[in-house]
């Protein structure tokens, strides 16, 4: 198993990742630093050796792409979910708080035909 993709939170204080188990896991890895030099001295502190995930989300199949909502804050739960899209299945919206699946779209080609 291993780590596809990662997407910082339009906040800064998550990290999104998609791995090849078809999982997306969420991390919130500490407080948002003031500026990148600090956010990269807090991870060179030896209890960031291994972050846990607090949230995990199984899709269906081979996960394509990832996304957070462009005006994600976590000090407003209602803004905070993300996005991913999968081999044969829709686009899901996903809360980031709970997991639970907000909604999800289908996509469709230019003769209004179903697309995967």
């Amino acid at each position: 198993n291993f780590v596809k993709d990662v997407k910082w939170s339009p906040d800064g204080l998550c990290l999104l990742t998609s791995s090849d188990d078809n999982v997306v896991r969420l991390f919130e890895p500490g407080g948002a630093a003031e500026d990148s030099s600090k956010l990269e001295e807090e991870w060179r502190l030896p209890h960031h050796d291994r972050v846990k995930s607090i949230l995990k989300v199984q899709e269906g199949e081979t996960i394509y792409d990832l996304a957070w909502l462009p005006t994600m804050t976590s000090s407003d739960p209602s803004s905070c979910c993300f996005f991913s899209t999968s081999r044969d299945n829709p686009v899901h919206v996903w809360d980031a708080f709970t997991g639970s699946c907000r909604g999800s779209y289908c996509a469709y080609d230019d003769a209004e035909q179903l697309t995967a």
